[in-house]
């Protein structure tokens, strides 16, 4: 199955490169190669390049040890184009994005580093994203363990 999506990829410095190399093959899967943007890892970016790249984009997918490492800059930008967030974490810790006073007020999505949640996510959370701004939820969001454990 590939997905007509740019995704733009950005993994915080803190993540472990087995990580990164396996997002990106898990990525190639369902993605033409070209639908991906950004880095492999968090990069200075002037913000005029980050725009640019970002502009292209219609997600983005963030790979990152802990709410902690989350890249700030890049929500922002993704926040004023009016980008679905994704952030992945390592298994579990994902629940972690919704107390986490940094993106209070910001509509993401937490997910475990699993592969058929990122394709889940990579499918559907565009749409869901936008269903629940609609209805005035603009905070952090995890999908319930009962969906995860049938993904």
């Amino acid at each position: 199955m590939s997905l007509d999506l740019n995704v733009f990829l950005s993994c915080g410095m803190a993540v472990r490169y087995s990580n990164v190399v396996a997002l990106q093959k898990w990525l190639r899967r369902i993605l033409p190669q070209q639908n991906l943007l950004g880095t492999d890892r968090a990069e200075v970016y002037q913000d005029k390049d980050l725009l640019v790249q970002m502009q292209q984009a219609d997600v983005l997918l963030m790979l990152v040890e802990s709410v902690q490492d989350i890249p700030l800059k890049e929500i922002s930008m993704a926040q004023r184009l009016r980008l679905p967030i994704i952030i992945i974490l390592p298994e579990k810790a994902e629940e972690t994005l919704l107390a986490a006073p940094e993106l209070a007020g910001i509509m993401c999505l937490g997910i475990p580093f699993r592969e058929s949640v990122v394709k889940h996510a990579l499918q559907f959370w565009p749409a869901e994203e936008a269903a629940f701004v609609k209805n005035g939820k603009h905070e952090p969001y995890c999908y319930p363990r009962l969906v995860l454990s049938k993904l």
